[in-house]
């Protein structure tokens, strides 16, 4: 009797791949990268490379919206970026960002943080997010998880996020939404990008605006 006809062997695996033509048992490409992508990097919740994605974007920002004020003469630079010489103008400029984040993931379906820490965003059916989405999470993610730029609220808003992230692998203002994060590797280049822009960003703030003011501490 054949092996293969053979009641206890007929279902062997090995005998199957045995059979199976070229086409059925090659992988593609495509499949290997995507089965290295899913061992070594789990689609699991990144908070802190969600929060430096955030960061990179508010302070790029910053950094622009201060050399405008030197260029136009709208506003003291100094007063931007430092809260102890302005804050009412420290505390518009990342609920102005709002506007601007919803704008980028409307239309080009990121932003510059999320792209170097290579971040995507989408709803559940993988569909490009719709404008009252990207405006919602931009403003939720503004107040809920950066806690306006108000230091004890902004605290308060990433150990918040923290826990839902551990708890249920979404923040609130995505599971409302139905939305999806999916990280990718992050390579050196995008790593080593970032950091020039951060240090290329604090040294246009410093010529503009000037060195921020250290506190005086009270004389006896």
């Amino acid at each position: 009797v054949p092996l293969r006809e053979f009641s206890p062997m007929s279902n062997d695996p090995l005998l199957r791949v045995a059979d199976a033509g070229a086409e059925e048992i090659s992988v593609t490409d495509e499949e290997r990268e995507a089965a290295l992508r899913a061992v070594l990097n789990p689609d699991r919740p990144r908070p802190w490379l969600r929060f430096w994605a955030r960061s990179i974007d508010v302070f790029l920002f910053t950094t622009v919206v201060t050399l405008l004020a030197a260029a136009t003469g709208f506003a003291e630079p100094s007063d931007i970026p430092y809260p102890t010489n302005g804050i009412g103008l420290t505390l518009a400029v990342p609920a102005a960002w709002i506007f601007v984040e919803a704008a980028l993931l409307l239309y080009f379906k990121t932003t510059p943080g999320k792209w170097l820490m290579n971040i995507h965003l989408s709803r559940s059916d993988g569909a490009p997010l719709e404008a009252g989405q990207a405006f919602r999470r931009s403003f939720s993610v503004w107040w809920r998880g950066w806690g306006a730029g108000v230091l004890p609220l902004l605290l308060i808003g990433c150990a918040l996020a923290h826990l839902s992230l551990v708890a249920h692998g979404k923040t609130a203002w995505d599971i409302r939404d139905d939305l999806e994060i999916k990280h990718e590797p992050v390579s050196e280049w995008r790593v080593l990008i970032a950091i020039v822009l951060m240090i290329g960003a604090s040294v246009a703030i410093v010529e503009v605006a000037g060195a921020p003011e250290m506190p005086q501490l009270p004389s006896r």
